[in-house]
């Protein structure tokens, strides 16, 4: 894994989050919070929990160690949307400053349950990239099951060179 692999996956992600926001938003507010199942009961709840959860590591991988999940993520689609495009722009920041052997560094963290816990750079950065192609599947799954038609992010139909 190389830092222009990374940007690739991170790039990918915003991406497909912001495709798949857009159906979020474009429900109507009951649609959003309403409980369709999964493992998060709404829509709005599966994106707190994404965004919420990218915030963390985010907190980790700067020196910090939340222990608990952020009052923001109470708040509608559209705010939580707003709140994870800063967390993407804060994170593609850090990003930024890495070197290619940064990639290898251990990094230190608590979990919110207070269990320590340590891995490398590169591994929770892929992690964080699959944990959110997982519950971005969730999302559109709920979709479906409002009525809505979710757009592909099926990682072909990503293309960075066509990105203005």
């Amino acid at each position: 894994m190389t830092l222009d692999d990374i940007r690739f996956l991170y790039a990918y992600t915003a991406w497909a989050n912001e495709r798949l926001f857009e159906a979020s938003v474009a429900l109507t507010p009951d649609a959003q919070i309403r409980e369709v199942g999964g493992s998060f009961a709404s829509v709005r709840d599966t994106w707190a929990h994404l965004a919420s959860a990218d915030w963390v590591w985010l907190c980790r991988w700067t020196g910090e160690n939340p222990r608990q999940w952020p009052t923001w993520a109470n708040g509608s689609v559209a705010d939580i949307r707003e709140e994870w495009r800063r967390i993407h722009a804060q994170r593609n920041e850090f990003i930024a400053t890495l070197r290619e052997d940064d990639l290898t560094l251990e990094i230190e963290f608590t979990r919110l349950n207070g269990e320590g816990d340590r891995a490398r750079l590169a591994f929770l950065l892929q992690h964080v990239v699959n944990h959110a192609t997982y519950h971005r599947g969730q999302v559109a799954s709920q979709l479906r099951l409002l009525g809505a038609v979710p757009p592909s992010t099926d990682l072909l139909r990503f293309r960075p060179d066509q990105i203005t």
